[in-house]
């Protein structure tokens, strides 16, 4: 059982939410919590290799 003992503070996501949801231009995925952002940052590193290793295919299939 995970109440009362989660890495971030569920209050400050409450907050965070209504603050962005009250925004111009909300993004359009939301990361809260910094392991959600370590998260977020190893999956992006991983496919900027991925997409780096086979950029030649990638462009090759253009006319």
């Amino acid at each position: 059982d995970i109440d009362g003992h989660q890495p971030n503070d569920p209050d400050k996501a409450a907050d965070a939410l209504i603050a962005i949801s009250q925004s111009e231009n909300p993004p359009v995925h939301l990361f809260l919590g910094s392991d959600a952002y370590d998260i977020v940052y190893k999956k992006i590193d991983i496919l900027t290799n991925d997409v780096e290793q086979w950029k030649n295919y990638t462009l090759s299939t253009a006319l």
